[in-house]
């Protein structure tokens, strides 16, 4: 099981990633602390971490849009 962290102060790219991750059914715990943000070497909002991968928003972005494609050809 994956966990997930969204880090977020509300802001408009903050409630995209919010809602995307709700639409795909990704449970996720969602966090402003700024100080951990910023221990994690980021000084920007969104950031969503799964487990050991931190991504910031077009990254984060991507996975989610990711979630749930089949492999087949």
């Amino acid at each position: 099981m994956e966990d997930v962290i969204l880090y977020s102060n509300g802001c408009p790219k903050c409630r995209v990633i919010k809602k995307k991750l709700e639409e795909k059914a990704v449970s996720f715990i969602e966090t402003s602390d700024e100080q951990k943000l910023v221990s994690l070497g980021y000084q920007t909002f969104p950031i969503l971490q799964v487990n050991e991968t931190i991504m910031d928003f077009k990254d984060a972005n991507d996975w989610i849009n990711n979630r749930g494609k089949s492999n087949a050809n």
